[in-house]
């Protein structure tokens, strides 16, 4: 009885209400996956459910969970540091950001109750760390994510056919996961020893010896290698990601809430920029180089621009002075528009620069242009 009275409380104070495993679920009937119909609830039942499989796996894990607590099409977002919402008794580990110096209160995985109630708050998918609490630089396991460009799931099978013969010469053991979007993840356990960036080293050299026995299923390109080399970096490990499955559905996620996108290619390696574009119709504003739509689009009452719509090729004076001009923008202009607030709390010039971007940018740079140009260019002649 003791594990309904939540579920009594949250009654009693007229809250929509349902329990699962003694933990009540708020909003029960709130519609998680529009396609599907599958409700709050009905998540919150499955987790239930997999829980005796799934917990062994979180057990004295800091989590990281993707929140959306309106479905997944309203928006969703990442968190890690719980300061506050968390019922009580749910276990936290606070770490110091290594960036930041800050401290993050992770949630510490194990419990049925810990799981149900990261639901409650919105959890649809629960992410671990690679070591355990007590040994936050010593990684018991490490993945791989297969994730082949051309989207066939059989090079991702071969791919992780040629990994597995590597790790057996290694006398490693590795295990096959279908979680990965179009591809395989490949889990290897460890033996707690190395520190995370021996890890990571240890990774990247047999993904480089990957590519050089199968130059053909995988490819590892020279700017790839640049950013694993840039991404064992302390500063940078926890701070930098790629984007795999880049398609509509993670573009829409990815550009809601934004206020500002900042693009900083090369010049001319800014393609099509069309997240750019995106952004738009959400009221977010560029902050971009001037190359490919943004230097068409650009005027000073829409956004901010980098560069002299010259080419440098790959002059590194010329990308520190870029890297200069691009903290001195931010801090001197868009960072203080952004929280000048008139007597109402209303950034003014910044919502009338939302207002302008949207009135004369959206209509030039929607999907509606392409077919108007082509009839335009090759019809109307």
């Amino acid at each position: 009885m003791k594990g309904k009275a939540p579920i009594a409380e949250a009654a009693k104070q007229g809250l929509g209400v349902a329990g699962v495993a003694g933990i009540p679920i708020s909003h029960p009937a709130k519609i998680w996956f529009p396609a599907e119909r599958i409700t709050k609830v009905q998540v919150a039942q499955y987790y239930a459910a997999v829980a005796p499989r799934m917990l062994p796996w979180l057990n004295h894990r800091l989590l990281t969970v993707e929140r959306c607590p309106d479905g997944i099409t309203a928006g969703c977002f990442f968190e890690k540091n719980f300061v506050k919402g968390l019922p009580a008794g749910v276990p936290t580990c606070s770490v110091p950001a290594e960036s930041t110096g800050k401290t993050v209160h992770y949630v510490v995985g194990g419990a049925k109750e810990t799981l149900l109630a990261l639901v409650n708050l919105g959890s649809v998918a629960i992410h671990i760390m690679n070591c355990e609490t007590g040994s936050l630089d010593r990684p018991d396991w490490l993945a791989f994510d297969l994730d082949p460009s051309s989207g066939e799931f059989r090079d991702a099978a071969a791919a992780a056919g040629v990994l597995r013969k590597l790790l057996e010469e290694l006398r490693l053991r590795s295990f096959p996961k279908t979680t990965g979007g179009r591809g395989l993840h490949v889990l290897v356990p460890l033996r707690r020893g190395p520190d995370q960036e021996q890890v990571l080293l240890v990774a990247h050299n047999l993904s480089q010896e990957i590519a050089r026995r199968s130059p053909v299923t995988i490819t590892v390109q020279a700017l790839i290698q640049e950013w694993i080399q840039f991404i064992r970096r302390p500063k940078a490990r926890r701070h930098a990601i790629f984007l795999s499955d880049y398609d509509m559905l993670l573009t829409e996620r990815l550009v809601q809430g934004v206020d500002v996108w900042i693009n900083t290619p090369r010049r001319p390696w800014e393609a099509s920029g069309t997240s750019g574009m995106k952004v738009l119709v959400n009221g977010g504003l560029n902050l971009s180089e001037l190359d490919g739509w943004w230097a068409e689009a650009y005027t000073p009452e829409v956004g901010w621009a980098l560069g002299d719509s010259k080419e440098h090729g790959e002059d590194p004076a010329w990308d520190t002075a870029e890297a200069e001009a691009l903290y001195e923008r931010l801090e001197r202009e868009v960072i203080p528009e952004f929280y000048s607030r008139d007597e109402q709390g209303v950034p003014a010039a910044w919502v009338a620069g939302m207002r302008e971007s949207m009135a004369r940018l959206t209509p030039h740079s929607s999907g509606v242009l392409v077919p108007l140009e082509a009839d335009r260019i090759l019809w109307q002649r």
